[in-house]
């Protein structure tokens, strides 16, 4: 059975840096208390991990929209429930 997707409705730009439309973008709880929209570089900084109340990944697809793979409540695979950065570019 195929997993439900869930697109993020809201903004497309980092609340921190206003990067806007970034390859991915993390609706996450900050090191500061706070929730924000962060892109991957403001994230590895300011972002407490991902998972149901710490935050919640999205990849920007080809239409544009904002796909969540990992974090949350949906229980999708490949979830990081760490407090550690994300790897990669």
């Amino acid at each position: 059975m195929e997993r439900e997707k869930i697109y993020w409705l809201g903004a497309h730009h980092c609340d921190v840096c206003r990067k806007m439309n970034p390859p991915e973008l993390y609706n996450c709880r900050t090191n500061l208390g706070v929730w924000g929209m962060l892109c991957k570089e403001c994230f590895n900084i300011l972002g407490v991990g991902l998972g149901i109340g710490k935050g919640q990944r999205y990849e920007r697809q080809e239409d544009g929209k904002y796909l969540q793979v990992e974090g949350g409540s949906a229980n999708l695979s490949g979830t990081n429930n760490s407090n550690e950065p994300i790897e990669g570019d």
